[in-house]
Parts: C-alpha cells; sequence; structure tokens
C-alpha cells in the first residue's frame, strides 16, 4: 500500500459529460463498435472486454491508498457520483492489460465501509479488476450514473501526453454490487484498446 492520493486529473472535455445515448447521438461514436460498446457498458467492463478479445485481463495496480472523502474530493464527478464527507476510501490507480498491452487507465474510489473480509482482502492485495473481484465474492454488479467525453487530458501516467493535447475516450460511473454504491471509477481508454471490426 503506497500513501497519498492519486494527482488530480487535468481535464477539458471536448463537449462536455453526457449519458453514452445521448453523447453518441449529439457528437458521433468512435470508429470502433468494441470501444462503443465498452463505453456502453452497464456491468463488468472487464467480464466485457474478456468474451469481446477472447483474451483474459489483468490488472496492475500503479497506486493505491486508504484516504477519507472531503470538499476537495468531489470536484471531478458529476453530482449523482459525490461521496459524503467523511467516506473511508481505498483509492486505485491501475492499468487494465491483456496479452500485457495497456487497455484503459482507471482510477477508482472504492467505499470501504460494509466491504466483506474477502473483498477487502482482495482489494489490498491489488491483483483483481474491481469486477471480476466483487463478481466472484458478493454477487451482481452493475453500473449505474454512466457518463462519457472525448477529453484533452494532462496527467503523468497517460502515455502521448504533450500538454494536454492527447483525446482520450473517458466514462465516469458508479459501481454497484448486489443494487448498493461500492465505488465510483473513472476510465481513460488508450488509443488501442478495444481493437476490433470498423463500422
Amino acid at each position: 500500500m503506497t500513501g497519498g492520493m492519486e494527482p488530480h486529473f487535468v481535464m477539458q472535455p471536448l463537449h462536455g459529460w453526457l449519458v453514452p445515448e445521448e453523447y453518441f447521438a449529439a457528437f458521433g461514436k468512435p470508429v470502433r463498435k468494441q470501444l462503443c460498446a465498452a463505453l456502453s457498458c452497464r456491468d463488468s467492463l472487464t467480464r466485457y472486454l474478456e468474451q469481446s478479445g477472447q483474451k483474459p485481463v489483468r490488472i496492475r495496480v500503479q497506486k493505491q491508498a486508504y484516504h477519507t472523502i472531503d470538499d476537495s474530493d468531489n470536484f471531478m464527478w458529476a453530482a449523482q457520483q459525490t461521496l459524503p464527507i467523511g467516506t473511508t476510501i481505498l483509492s486505485r490507480s491501475a492499468w487494465l492489460l491483456q496479452q500485457e498491452r495497456e487497455q484503459l487507465f482507471a482510477y477508482s474510489e472504492v467505499v470501504m465501509a460494509q466491504l466483506t473480509e474477502a473483498a477487502r482482502n482482495a482489494l489490498e492485495l491489488g491483483d483483481e479488476p474491481l469486477g471480476s473481484l466483487f463478481l466472484e465474492r458478493d454477487g451482481l454488479v452493475q453500473r449505474s450514473d454512466v457518463q462519457i467525453a472525448e477529453c484533452r487530458i494532462d496527467h503523468p501516467a497517460l502515455p502521448f501526453t504533450t500538454e494536454g493535447q492527447q483525446t482520450y475516450w473517458c466514462r465516469r460511473s458508479l459501481f454497484q454490487v448486489n443494487q448498493k454504491i461500492r465505488a465510483r471509477i473513472l476510465e481513460i481508454f488508450l488509443p488501442e484498446c478495444c481493437h476490433g471490426p470498423l463500422d
């Protein structure tokens, strides 16, 4: 476990954040059908990537630490995605990989209250993506309040970032297990993610 919070992202949405269907209707879809489906996915993204790519997904945790939510922590989330001040979370920055290729960068904040001991231990080990971790231990996994955007991002973890000029498809959402909010997640999809048939 490493200390400190994830540095704040400098994100500049090109058109603002919208639910996927509204965003695609207003501003167009990605050219790759699999990326479009990943952005719209309402359950486990890990499971979707494994099924669509026919390859296992593994996680490489870059940093994780316990933290208590304060006023400064809700700025990059939509109003319906805010967590109460004082909530204890495990913040995690991680890469999802297939065949050792980075597919997306995920920043998650997992609510620790009422977490099962098995899930807590697995989280601290950092060996599993959240989707598969909760599917195997706790049951039904769903996304809610899903919003997407195309963003210019300045963040040291991302490749090819030059003064914020690289554009990425991004998604933010609440992660629910058995209809209880367990985490909020920001995902940044690399250009190589979800290669598949063109539309």
